[in-house]
C-alpha cells in the first residue's frame, strides 16, 4: 500500500469518526472522537507514533464497522 493510499485511508477514517460523533453526541467526550472534533493533533500523532492500544483499537473498530456496513 502506497503512501497516498495510506493518507486517503486515514482521511476516510477521520472523516467517518467525525461524522459518527456528529450523529451521536455522546461520543464527543470519548477518544478518539474528542481529539478529532477538537482538532487535537498531538493526540492523533501519539496514536500513530506510539501505537496507543486503546486508541488504535477504537480506530480499527470504527474502520471495520464502516467497511462492513458500507461495502
Amino acid at each position: 500500500m502506497g503512501r497516498e493510499t495510506n493518507t486517503g485511508s486515514v482521511r476516510f477514517i477521520i472523516r467517518e469518526l467525525e461524522d459518527a460523533a456528529h450523529r451521536d453526541v455522546t461520543l464527543a467526550e470519548q477518544q478518539p472522537y474528542k481529539a478529532i472534533l477538537t482538532k487535537d493533533l498531538s493526540y492523533l500523532e501519539a496514536v500513530v507514533n506510539q501505537q496507543q492500544p486503546d486508541a488504535v483499537i477504537a480506530l480499527n473498530k470504527r474502520w471495520f464497522y464502516m467497511a462492513w456496513h458500507y461495502s
